[in-house]
C-alpha cells in the first residue's frame, strides 16, 4: 500500500517523501513540487509508521497554506484507504500561532495564565499602544503605533524580554520604545491578553518551565515537519527545536 503512494513521485521528491527517519532537509525552488513531496510524505509516514495524523506536527507560515495542506492530506488519506473516522483528521497541521494557541488553551493554566486568554490583533495592540503615548505625553505625530508594535514583534520574536531590552541607541525612539514596552506588556496581561508573538513566546516559557507537559508534547509528535523553513525566527525555532529533541524526526522544507 505505502509503494502506491510514492508512485506519483519524481525521483527528488521520492527521495524526500521516502527518507522518513531522522532529520531531513528539503531545500527546492518555487513551483518544484515541495507542497505535494510534503503531503506525500505525511501520508506516507502515517501509513508505513501505522501512526494517527495526530501524531504528526506540520507547520507553515500562513492559514491559507496550512488550509491547503490540510486539505491535501485529508484527501491522500482518504485515497489510499488510511482511515474513514475522525481519527483521520490532520488536527496539527497549521500555522506557529495556531499550533500555539492550540496548546496554550490546554495547558496555559501551568504558567499561571487563564485558558480563556483573549488573543489581541494588530487593532488591539494599536490601540493599547496609543494609550500607553498618551500616558507618556507621547504624539503619535511623534512616534508611529505601527512601528512600535513591529519593532515589540521583533524584539519577541528574538525572545528579547522588557527586562532584557537594551537601547540600540540613544536616539529618542529606541529610548522610547524601552518605556513603552514593559508598560505594553503590563496592559496585555491586565487584559488576560496575548498578542501573536505572545503565543509564541509563552509557549516557549511553558516549554522550558514545565517538563511534564514538554514531554507530553514531545510523545505525541513523533514526526515534525516544517515549512518555509527559511523564514523562522528565533522563538520559532526554539520550539521546533524543543518539540523534536525526543524522536528527532524532523523534515525542514526551505526555499533555494
Amino acid at each position: 500500500m505505502s509503494e502506491k503512494i510514492l508512485e506519483t513521485l519524481n525521483e527528488e521528491q521520492l527521495a524526500a517523501v521516502s527518507h522518513v527517519d531522522g532529520p531531513s532537509l528539503i531545500i527546492a525552488g518555487p513551483g518544484s513540487g515541495k507542497t505535494k513531496a510534503l503531503t506525500h510524505k505525511i501520508t506516507y509516514i502515517i501509513q508505513s509508521k501505522q501512526l494517527l495524523p495526530s501524531n504528526i506536527l506540520a507547520v507553515t507560515f500562513t492559514n491559507k497554506a496550512a488550509t491547503e495542506m490540510k486539505e491535501r492530506v485529508y484527501k491522500l488519506i482518504l485515497e489510499y484507504g488510511l482511515g474513514h473516522d475522525e481519527n483521520i483528521i490532520p488536527s496539527w497541521i497549521g500555522t506557529f500561532h495556531s499550533i500555539s494557541s492550540k496548546i496554550l488553551r490546554k495547558e496555559a493554566m501551568h504558567i499561571g495564565i487563564s485558558n480563556n486568554f483573549v488573543i489581541y490583533d494588530s487593532d488591539d495592540s494599536g490601540k493599547i499602544i496609543k494609550e500607553t503615548l498618551e500616558d507618556l505625553n507621547i504624539s503619535i505625530k511623534e512616534l508611529k503605533p505601527s512601528s512600535i508594535l513591529s519593532t515589540i514583534a521583533k524584539l519577541k520574536g528574538d525572545m528579547i524580554s522588557p527586562e532584557k531590552y537594551v537601547p540600540e541607541s540613544n536616539s529618542f525612539y529606541h529610548q522610547q520604545v524601552s518605556k513603552i514596552y514593559p508598560i505594553y506588556e503590563q496592559k496585555l496581561k491586565l487584559a488576560n491578553a496575548m498578542d501573536f508573538s505572545d503565543l509564541l513566546v509563552k509557549l516557549v516559557y511553558l516549554f522550558e518551565n514545565n517538563q511534564e507537559v514538554l514531554e507530553k508534547y514531545q510523545e505525541l509528535f513523533k514526526y515534525i515537519l516544517i515549512d518555509e523553513y527559511q523564514d523562522t525566527n528565533t522563538v520559532q525555532y526554539k520550539i521546533v527545536r524543543m518539540l523534536s529533541q525526543k524522536h528527532r524526526n524532523l523534515t525542514a522544507v526551505g526555499d533555494i
